[in-house]
């Protein structure tokens, strides 16, 4: 474990005297795992006057006639369970600019980052007399601070940076600096301190390692890839590595992972490497990561039984099964998980299990609305199927820089919504966006070509249903009748007694049914589509 402290020293020069002030404020900040004692170590800073917690140490008013200067505050390190443990200190100045040959150690000046003063630290088992200090006869027995950027470091870490643990489970640490004739250049210093527990028993236990994201059954391969896993391990994760090949391929090849550490939970790692889309090809990888610890490795996958994924074109058909329980089909596009085409079936929104097509569609293949070609089309299939209950559909589009500018285009994605070609013409569905996840989601009935477009405004002759007859059978053909509003509004439908039958919201689809359910006998029905800034009425024949 790690507890780094950071926050500048200062050493004023008071006006009109003789005489220096040196202050270190002192945050005990972010605490990070090197060993599987990482949350054992505790340290406090307390004042020496009241033994009261403190934030600061200060070194008190610097006279040109003292050299020597202790802390008046002290570090108190509570542990346990210490067996096989060390703890050590010492400073990292990885922004000196001064000689790099020379010592790093110490308060370093803000200003400059080309000058430092010595610092000094001792620990003992209880906390010492009034009028315990450092003077120039007992430097000697006080440890000097060493940098771990020093070329000697490792070497200085064996040998003066060892603190002593006591059975107690306590040990207090005093620090201590010195000026020289009291010289020293006047500004704000600082250094970073670290105590670092170090586990030095024998690793036997290996790491776990775990896929983030649900097994993808394709990626595009005109978008890149990021691999990614969560290790786990009661010490350390050394590295993570990739190994990968094409199905074709004989031998598998390696890359190095990248590893960010949880700091929530510092046991935890994200290993993540990415491949750019000119690194793909169409085809199947086969994989497997190894996380290492340093001891042990374990591996996700493995070389005889690797992890599969298919890299496909763009314009690839996907296929899965969806039973009459249910469930999710996924088109990923990218590498973003929300950022995902899907469908979302309710429990018998189809009837007996069936095998669902997903096609992406050169959009400029298909006819444009008022100029504009849609953003993002698919043709799902079997062509032809409705469904018995509504299912949920959810479009993806790109926003790489999140400037609500659908890319490509000077669209703005709050205009865009879910549309489906009728074979002449586009018939809005509406739906709702998410700016985050950069998806537009709505209801549908059928299987068709769906597209995201900008709607527009609400006008009445695009309101009104292009149905004039509907025949709600089940056949597939015209059952149902679909009113071109999205947003908010309202649709209520009427029979020829003037009572009304049915009432809709923010769904502009009719099948034909009332309020219970049923079918509603053949005739004529008056509807009337209402939203905040219009009221559009017409009539509908439904036959049987």
């Amino acid at each position: 474990m790690i507890v780094q402290s950071k926050k500048p020293s200062e050493i004023k020069q008071k006006t009109g005297e003789n005489m220096k002030f040196l202050k270190v404020p002192l945050l005990l900040g972010m605490i990070l795992a090197k060993s599987a004692l990482a949350y054992s170590l505790e340290v406090e800073l307390h004042n020496l006057s009241d033994n009261q917690l403190s934030s600061v140490i200060d070194f008190g008013g610097v006279r040109t006639n003292k050299t020597h200067w202790l802390a008046k505050q002290y570090h108190k390190l509570i542990y346990q369970e210490m067996e096989y443990k060390e703890i050590h200190i010492y400073t990292d100045n990885s922004d000196w600019q001064g000689d790099k040959e020379i010592d790093h150690s110490g308060l370093v000046l803000s200003s400059t980052l080309k000058t430092r003063v010595p610092l000094y630290w001792l620990d003992f088992p209880l906390t010492q007399a009034e009028n315990f200090t450092i003077t120039q006869e007992t430097e000697s027995l006080w440890k000097t601070m060493t940098d771990k950027n020093n070329k000697d470091f490792n070497q200085r870490k064996k040998e003066s940076t060892s603190v002593t643990i006591h059975s107690s489970g306590v040990t207090y640490l005093y620090l201590g600096t010195k000026i020289p004739n009291g010289r020293s250049t006047p500004g704000k210093y600082k250094t970073k301190i670290i105590f670092e527990v170090l586990n030095l028993a024998p690793d036997t236990k290996a790491p776990r390692v775990s896929q983030i994201q649900q097994n993808k059954k394709a990626f595009f391969s005109n978008e890149a890839i990021s691999f990614k896993a969560k290790l786990e391990d009661d010490t350390q994760i050394k590295s993570a590595t990739l190994f990968y090949k094409y199905k074709e391929e004989t031998d598998f090849k390696s890359r190095t992972m990248t590893l960010t550490q949880d700091m929530q939970n510092p046991f935890e790692y994200i290993a993540e490497v990415t491949f750019s889309k000119q690194e793909l090809k169409e085809g199947e990888i086969e994989y497997y990561i190894v996380g290492d610890d340093g001891y042990n490795k374990t591996s996700l996958g493995d070389i005889r039984v690797p992890i599969k994924l298919e890299i496909l074109n763009e314009f690839s058909p996907i296929t899965d099964s969806i039973s009459s329980n249910g469930g999710k089909f996924r088109v990923q596009e990218g590498d973003s998980s929300s950022n995902a085409t899907e469908l979302t079936f309710p429990a018998g929104s189809i009837k007996n299990e069936i095998k669902i097509s997903a096609k992406k569609l050169n959009a400029q293949a298909l006819p444009p609305m008022n100029g504009q070609y849609a953003v993002n089309s698919f043709e799902f299939g079997p062509e032809g199927t409705v469904f018995n209950r509504p299912i949920t559909m959810k479009l993806n589009y790109s926003d790489s820089d999140q400037d609500s500018i659908v890319d490509g285009t000077n669209l703005n994605e709050k205009e865009l919504r879910l549309f489906w070609y009728d074979g002449f013409s586009w018939r809005n569905l509406g739906g709702k966006v998410d700016e985050n996840a950069n998806t537009v989601t709505g209801e549908v009935s059928h299987f068709s070509i769906y597209g995201l477009l900008p709607a527009g405004d609400n006008k009445a002759d695009e309101i009104r249903t292009k149905e004039k007859i509907i025949t709600p059978n089940g056949d597939g053909i015209n059952d149902f009748a679909q009113f071109g509003v999205s947003g908010e509004f309202e649709i209520n439908i009427y029979n020829s007694s003037g009572k009304r039958i049915k009432k809709i919201e923010n769904n502009n689809i009719w099948d034909g049914k009332n309020e219970n359910g049923e079918t509603v006998e053949s005739g004529v029905y008056l509807y009337q589509v209402k939203t905040s800034e219009t009221l559009v009425s017409g009539t509908i024949g439904v036959a049987k």
